[in-house]
């Protein structure tokens, strides 16, 4: 449950920004012009956040195999994914400041958000194995995504009433007040994602001082009292390998075919 919860966290990402609020939000900034120069380019509004996430996710491609690697040979990948939680939900705060006068930084914050959020994902996954056998994956999978489905349209929800009804937050009654509650709701994304992700943290395990010999795949009940069953290390590593070409394999459809991918992010194969 621990591990299924973190798609409660972290579905509202890309339900709430990817899909639903920012895009919306983005549009506004434009009123004058669809274009803005960056960098010396001039570049047409929908290019320029285009070309962004194409960086993220060629960022995504070569640093993730390297920082899985260093993880799984240091053994601390729990710490790895509290990095990317940390600096993902505090980089959709800071999405509340993304507006055509702070215009890089609000670009450095849309980085790290969506760059965080796959790369929380890379560790999250490699999880499974660790805390579910093999015939027990597909159904800890699905848990997973029931439980971001059903947070991330919550959340999605109350921002949509929000952003419709803003005099009844306390917002102007027009479409800036409906602006400005489209800016809190990316606070109130970070907010989640860091908060409900602390249920996950407490109960994940730390592989960190585990022998050399193995790793903690699963425990049991039997007759004798608690079995422990450890998987060796060329095993996990293999494992490993088949999750990070699985993640590398979906973040490029998504760049180079836009095929749909679920909004709790990356899973095994069926």
């Amino acid at each position: 449950n621990a591990w299924a919860f973190y798609d409660w966290a972290n579905s509202v990402y890309p339900l709430v920004i990817g899909t639903a609020v920012f895009p919306i939000y983005y549009g506004t900034l434009f009123v004058d012009s669809d274009y803005i120069e960056i960098f010396g380019f001039n570049y047409k509004n929908t290019a320029l956040i285009q070309h962004v996430t194409t960086i993220v996710f060629l960022f995504l491609a070569f640093l993730v195999p390297l920082m899985s690697g260093i993880a799984d040979f240091l053994g601390n990948k729990k710490s790895f994914m509290k990095l990317f939680v940390y600096l993902g939900s505090l980089s959709c705060m800071g999405l509340y400041f993304f507006d055509l006068e702070n215009i890089y930084l609000g670009l450095l914050f849309y980085f790290l958000a969506l760059f965080s959020f796959w790369a929380s994902l890379v560790f999250y996954n490699s999880y499974l194995p660790d805390i579910a056998n093999p015939t027990e994956q597909d159904n800890v999978s699905a848990l997973g995504f029931s439980y971001g489905y059903v947070g991330s349209v919550i959340l999605l929800l109350f921002n949509l009433f929000m952003i419709n009804f803003p005099a009844s937050f306390g917002f102007e009654d027009s479409n800036q007040g409906s602006v400005e509650a489209m800016k809190v709701s990316f606070l109130t994304v970070g907010f989640w994602w860091i908060f409900f992700s602390q249920y996950t943290f407490h109960y994940l395990p730390s592989l960190k001082n585990l022998p050399r010999g193995g790793l903690i795949h699963r425990l049991d009940k039997d007759t004798s009292g608690l079995l422990v069953v450890a998987k060796n290390d060329a095993a996990h590593a293999g494992l490993a390998k088949q999750f990070a070409h699985h993640a590398i394999e979906r973040m490029y459809r998504a760049v180079v075919w836009g095929s749909p991918t679920p909004a709790t992010g990356m899973r095994r194969a069926a």
